[in-house]
């Protein structure tokens, strides 16, 4: 049962230790729980914190919690949320926590441009009006800044797939960003189409078999899809000083993982006088990634290795 219970740092405050049960400690999970594993400390630890690169989200409304406020540069509310609506939902928190949060983030040191859309409050059209503004709003952004202010990292953890309302601009639109050098990461199955982003992402899951093993233990991971026993500590949508320890994981809180480990291989190329695309990204990934096998025992496909990567980038130029 405790493997899958979902609690916030608040939920056991008061409950005396000798109340919980033996060699269980929330605290500790709440902990361990910040990384994304696969090497992550590692890369932090070269000094990768997606320094200097702006990155961008378009979700749910989130109040401004102490883990962001080092890193959320703009907070630009879409036509559609309503004043009067929820201040945050808990979707856009961890999504923008997982990326950016000063703790939890995977590019804790990125400039976060935040779009927030409509969300549980709002029809599923108002919802993709508001997504659609977003992107709108992010190309008009990056044709009038600086080149040093230009969004180079997009995180969607939504997608719309063909047929769906909206779907021929959503799909010009990131296909148009992509062309620009833009790294845009999708959630459903909007990643799998070649024709918008260039990126075939099939199993998009890591699963932990084993709560207790450590984060980079690459052998305690198994390729899923759309939802996991992977733990996450996230932010909490409710108060500004709390985090929230999720049992499962899903492909929404993939998607901002991703896009943090791409911030933070931009600033490595960055650094070393290489260029990055989002294509030589998935080539790169690929060569240094670790294999991961399906639940049945067959190959899924490669974990990235966030340390490998960047030693990776780190070395073309001196390779050549």
């Amino acid at each position: 049962m405790l493997k899958f219970l979902n609690f916030n740092s608040a939920t056991f405050l008061n409950t005396p230790k000798e109340n919980l049960p033996k060699g269980w400690n929330p605290d500790e999970i709440i902990e361990q729980g910040r990384s994304i594993g696969q090497n992550s400390d590692k890369m932090h630890e070269m000094g990768y914190t997606g320094k200097g690169i702006s990155v961008a989200i378009i979700d749910s409304p989130i109040i401004l919690h102490n883990d962001l406020k080092s890193s959320l540069v703009s907070y630009n509310k879409m036509a559609n949320v309503k004043q009067t609506s929820p201040d945050a939902y808990y979707h856009g928190q961890a999504v923008s926590d997982i990326l950016a949060g000063d703790k939890d983030g995977v590019a804790p040191d990125a400039n976060l441009h935040y779009y927030a859309t409509a969300g549980i409050q709002g029809n599923k059209n108002s919802q993709t009006d508001d997504r659609l503004r977003g992107l709108r709003q992010i190309i008009e952004h990056n044709s009038k800044c600086e080149p040093q202010d230009k969004i180079r990292v997009v995180s969607l953890s939504w997608g719309l797939n063909e047929g769906d309302y909206g779907y021929d601009e959503f799909k010009d639109m990131v296909k148009r960003l992509y062309e620009d050098d833009v790294f845009v990461a999708c959630g459903g199955m909007a990643m799998t189409n070649e024709s918008i982003t260039g990126a075939d992402f099939g199993w998009n899951i890591l699963e932990k078999e084993d709560q207790t093993k450590p984060q980079n233990d690459f052998s305690n991971y198994v390729a899923s899809w759309c939802v996991s026993n992977n733990t996450e500590t996230v932010a909490s949508a409710m108060n500004p000083s709390q985090y929230r320890h999720d049992s499962k994981g899903s492909t929404s809180w993939t998607v901002p993982a991703l896009a943090g480990i791409y911030t933070c291989a931009l600033q490595c190329a960055d650094e070393n006088g290489v260029k990055l695309t989002p294509k030589l990204f998935w080539d790169y990934a690929l060569k240094t990634g670790v294999p991961v096998n399906d639940a049945e025992g067959n190959f899924a496909g490669k974990a990235i290795d966030c340390e490998a990567l960047c030693k990776y980038i780190e070395n073309i130029n001196r390779k050549e």
